[in-house]
């Protein structure tokens, strides 16, 4: 379900549009939502920018919760 032509988390696919089951709706042009995706949502056991595997290099460490605040501009068609 990426519609996306880069890699992008599955917690913030999630948050922008919406879970299958509606219990968190797409969001609409003009909102701004905050996310607190947990680890198995986001970069998981390996983090992000970590350095030839290490984890203390990290940008994200391993098994980290992230937090992300976004406002949805639409489009821009």
């Amino acid at each position: 379900m990426n519609y996306a032509s880069f890699y992008m988390i599955p917690g913030f696919e999630l948050g922008i549009l919406g879970s299958e089951e509606g219990s968190l709706p797409p969001i609409k042009e003009g909102g701004s939502r905050t996310l607190l995706i947990p680890p198995e949502l986001a970069y998981g056991a390996l983090g992000d920018g970590c350095l030839f595997g290490r984890a203390d290099s990290c940008r994200i460490p391993p098994n980290s919760a992230v937090e992300i605040t976004f406002q949805y501009r639409g489009l821009g068609y």
